[in-house]
């Protein structure tokens, strides 16, 4: 048989582990019934002692007994504790001084002298009223009238930009011609373009916009006379119209690359 907590052999009958560092109480093992012959109890040999349970166990089961006791009370005091709230009181602080570095350069105090901050009171409070001057007389010699009215503005400066991208600059004449009726002379130029194609002046009468050639076909000067004096309803006789001078700036005549400027010409008749 072993014993169930150290695993050692004890002996048949013992209700101690024969162990000295155990000495547990081991549990009664029931009879097993013989069919042979009955069971006779076993004689102690004559001279043998009883072996009583070394310290060792007695340490243990008081140890047992110490941690049965120790469980009942904390079962206890967490028990009421539960039903009764307890006040907590807030620990002290305490501060703990930590070790000064070892093997770090010591740094020698400054000689400087040290300014010291003056106390609030000391310092006093700035306001936001401004201090009061005196104005002092002085003697005044008298000079030539000076105009106190706002000066007037100078010529306007240069504009820094400059205009780089092609555009056209035109004028239109006014002139008579026999029978009633008036035309226009259209003069015009292009800039920062190479070449102007297809020019073309306008004018406007009667409602309706006319369009007609005139020189200057791949330059960038162009001039005509429109209407031509071809009669009909190419005369003006309004009081007025509005004349256009478009240019393409490219031989493929793509639309949306034509450049126009205009203006009104009024009849001078």
């Amino acid at each position: 048989m072993l014993c169930p907590a150290c695993d050692e052999p004890v002996e048949p009958g013992s209700p101690y582990c024969v162990n000295p560092d155990c000495g547990v109480l081991l549990p009664e093992r029931p009879a097993e019934p013989s069919t042979l012959e009955p069971a006779v109890a076993p004689v102690a040999p004559v001279g043998a002692k009883h072996r009583q349970p070394g310290p060792g166990r007695l340490v243990l089961v008081a140890a047992v007994v110490a941690l049965v006791l120790v469980a009942v009370v904390l079962w206890v005091v967490r028990k009421d504790g539960a039903e009764r709230p307890v006040a907590l009181e807030p620990s002290p602080t305490h501060w703990v001084r930590l070790p000064e570095p070892v093997g770090l350069p010591s740094v020698a105090p400054s000689t400087a002298p040290s300014v010291a901050a003056a106390p609030p009171s000391a310092v006093p409070a700035k306001s936001s009223a401004r201090p009061e001057t005196t104005s002092i007389p002085r003697p005044v010699t008298p000079g030539p009238a000076v105009t106190t009215g706002r000066p007037s503005p100078g010529p306007p400066l240069p504009s820094a930009t400059t205009r780089t991208a092609p555009y056209l600059s035109a004028t239109a004449t006014a002139f008579c011609r026999g029978g009633g009726g008036w035309g226009v002379t259209i003069t015009g130029t292009l800039h920062n373009a190479p070449a102007g194609f297809d020019p073309h002046g306008w004018v406007s009468h009667d409602g309706s916009s006319y369009g007609y050639y005139i020189s200057g076909d791949g330059s960038t000067r162009f001039s005509g006379t429109v209407p031509p004096d071809w009669g009909g309803q190419h005369t003006l006789s309004t009081a007025s119209t509005t004349w256009q001078l478009e240019v393409y700036i490219n031989g493929d005549l793509i639309t949306g690359d034509s450049l126009r400027t205009s203006g009104t010409a009024r009849n001078p008749c």
